[in-house]
Protein backbone atom coordinates (compact mmCIF):
# COMPACT_ATOMS: atom_id res chain seq x y z
CA UNK A 1 0.00 0.00 0.00
CA UNK A 2 1.69 3.13 -1.03
CA UNK A 3 2.10 6.28 1.50
CA UNK A 4 -0.77 8.63 1.13
CA UNK A 5 0.65 11.12 2.84
CA UNK A 6 -1.60 11.80 5.59
CA UNK A 7 -3.44 9.71 8.34
CA UNK A 8 -6.77 10.97 7.16
CA UNK A 9 -6.25 10.59 3.61
CA UNK A 10 -7.41 7.15 2.88
CA UNK A 11 -6.54 4.28 -0.55
CA UNK A 12 -8.74 1.47 -1.49
CA UNK A 13 -6.73 -1.07 -1.95
CA UNK A 14 -8.31 -4.63 -3.26
CA UNK A 15 -6.91 -8.09 -3.42
CA UNK A 16 -8.67 -11.28 -4.74
CA UNK A 17 -7.25 -14.37 -2.48
CA UNK A 18 -8.45 -18.11 -3.43
CA UNK A 19 -8.34 -20.30 -0.05
CA UNK A 20 -8.86 -24.03 0.52
CA UNK A 21 -11.76 -24.68 2.84
CA UNK A 22 -11.99 -24.52 6.20
CA UNK A 23 -10.75 -22.11 8.78
CA UNK A 24 -8.19 -19.28 8.41
CA UNK A 25 -5.89 -16.70 9.43
CA UNK A 26 -5.84 -13.25 7.35
CA UNK A 27 -3.77 -11.06 8.95
CA UNK A 28 -2.43 -7.61 8.10
CA UNK A 29 1.06 -6.85 8.53
CA UNK A 30 3.76 -4.09 7.77
CA UNK A 31 7.24 -4.01 6.43
CA UNK A 32 7.80 -0.81 7.31
CA UNK A 33 10.43 0.36 9.50
CA UNK A 34 9.11 3.51 11.35
CA UNK A 35 6.16 5.52 11.46
CA UNK A 36 3.11 3.71 11.69
CA UNK A 37 -0.30 3.55 9.48
CA UNK A 38 -3.71 3.80 9.85
CA UNK A 39 -6.32 1.16 8.43
CA UNK A 40 -10.10 2.49 8.07
CA UNK A 41 -11.56 -0.90 6.97
CA UNK A 42 -11.41 -4.34 5.83
CA UNK A 43 -13.94 -5.93 3.99
CA UNK A 44 -14.28 -9.57 3.33
CA UNK A 45 -16.44 -11.20 0.64
CA UNK A 46 -16.96 -14.95 0.29
CA UNK A 47 -17.21 -16.53 -3.36
CA UNK A 48 -21.11 -16.09 -4.54
CA UNK A 49 -22.12 -14.24 -1.73
CA UNK A 50 -23.40 -11.24 -3.64
CA UNK A 51 -26.71 -11.18 -2.08
CA UNK A 52 -25.54 -12.36 1.59
CA UNK A 53 -22.54 -9.79 1.77
CA UNK A 54 -21.62 -9.26 5.31
CA UNK A 55 -19.38 -6.16 6.09
CA UNK A 56 -17.17 -6.39 9.07
CA UNK A 57 -14.44 -4.14 9.36
CA UNK A 58 -13.84 -2.88 13.16
CA UNK A 59 -11.96 -0.35 14.79
CA UNK A 60 -11.84 -0.20 18.41
CA UNK A 61 -10.37 2.10 21.07
CA UNK A 62 -9.73 0.14 24.27
CA UNK A 63 -11.15 1.52 27.30
CA UNK A 64 -14.51 1.44 29.11
CA UNK A 65 -17.07 4.17 28.91
CA UNK A 66 -19.91 5.02 30.75
CA UNK A 67 -21.47 6.70 28.12
CA UNK A 68 -24.04 4.55 25.93
CA UNK A 69 -23.92 5.98 22.11
CA UNK A 70 -25.38 4.77 19.15
CA UNK A 71 -24.49 6.76 15.90
CA UNK A 72 -24.36 6.18 12.44
CA UNK A 73 -23.94 7.92 9.85
CA UNK A 74 -23.80 9.38 6.62
CA UNK A 75 -27.74 9.34 7.12
CA UNK A 76 -29.11 9.17 4.37
CA UNK A 77 -26.47 6.26 3.36
CA UNK A 78 -26.31 5.23 -0.21
CA UNK A 79 -24.24 2.23 -0.03
CA UNK A 80 -21.67 1.66 2.82
CA UNK A 81 -22.36 3.62 6.53
CA UNK A 82 -20.34 3.61 9.72
CA UNK A 83 -21.90 2.41 12.87
CA UNK A 84 -20.64 3.44 16.15
CA UNK A 85 -21.01 1.70 19.29
CA UNK A 86 -20.11 2.68 23.09
CA UNK A 87 -21.08 0.92 26.16
CA UNK A 88 -19.79 -1.19 28.75
CA UNK A 89 -21.00 -4.17 26.86
CA UNK A 90 -19.18 -6.85 25.29
CA UNK A 91 -19.78 -9.98 23.13
CA UNK A 92 -21.86 -10.03 20.09
CA UNK A 93 -23.51 -7.32 18.84
CA UNK A 94 -26.83 -8.08 16.60
CA UNK A 95 -27.58 -5.83 14.22
CA UNK A 96 -30.65 -5.77 12.47
CA UNK A 97 -32.23 -3.38 9.39
CA UNK A 98 -36.29 -3.75 9.55
CA UNK A 99 -38.33 -2.07 7.00
CA UNK A 100 -41.59 -0.01 7.85
CA UNK A 101 -43.45 -3.08 7.55
CA UNK A 102 -41.58 -4.71 10.49
CA UNK A 103 -39.72 -7.39 8.94
CA UNK A 104 -35.90 -7.93 8.57
CA UNK A 105 -33.64 -6.93 5.57
CA UNK A 106 -31.00 -7.50 7.00
CA UNK A 107 -28.81 -9.27 9.91
CA UNK A 108 -25.35 -9.51 10.67
CA UNK A 109 -23.89 -10.35 14.22
CA UNK A 110 -20.56 -8.76 14.66
CA UNK A 111 -17.70 -8.90 17.76
CA UNK A 112 -17.64 -6.40 20.37
CA UNK A 113 -14.85 -7.95 22.29
CA UNK A 114 -13.91 -4.69 24.42
CA UNK A 115 -16.16 -2.51 26.21
CA UNK A 116 -16.26 1.09 25.04
CA UNK A 117 -16.21 2.49 21.59
CA UNK A 118 -16.68 -0.50 18.79
CA UNK A 119 -16.75 0.99 15.39
CA UNK A 120 -17.93 -0.86 12.24
CA UNK A 121 -18.94 -0.68 8.51
CA UNK A 122 -22.04 -1.65 7.62
CA UNK A 123 -22.38 -2.81 3.65
CA UNK A 124 -26.06 -1.99 2.85
CA UNK A 125 -25.80 -1.89 -1.52
CA UNK A 126 -28.51 -4.23 -1.53
CA UNK A 127 -31.27 -2.94 -0.10
CA UNK A 128 -33.53 -0.84 -1.90
CA UNK A 129 -34.29 2.78 -1.06
CA UNK A 130 -36.32 3.51 1.93
CA UNK A 131 -36.87 4.34 5.55
CA UNK A 132 -35.10 1.44 7.67
CA UNK A 133 -35.28 0.91 11.53
CA UNK A 134 -31.50 0.18 12.52
CA UNK A 135 -31.54 -2.01 15.67
CA UNK A 136 -28.00 -3.00 17.60
CA UNK A 137 -28.05 -4.94 21.15
CA UNK A 138 -25.19 -6.55 22.80
CA UNK A 139 -25.79 -7.31 26.30
CA UNK A 140 -28.61 -6.29 27.92
CA UNK A 141 -28.33 -3.01 26.11
CA UNK A 142 -30.03 -2.04 22.84
CA UNK A 143 -30.76 1.01 20.93
CA UNK A 144 -32.28 1.50 17.14
CA UNK A 145 -31.67 4.22 14.41
CA UNK A 146 -33.74 5.75 11.79
CA UNK A 147 -31.80 5.48 8.72
CA UNK A 148 -32.70 6.34 5.30
CA UNK A 149 -31.16 4.56 2.36
CA UNK A 150 -30.92 6.49 -0.82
Amino acid sequence: VPNTGNWQSWQTISASVSLPAGQQTLRITTTQASGGWNLNWWEIVGAGAAKTVRSQSIEETSGASTKELLDVFPNPVSDRMVLKVSNAYTGMMNVQVINMGGSIQKQMNIAKPVAGMTQTHLLLNDLPKGTYILKVSVGKWNETRKIIKL
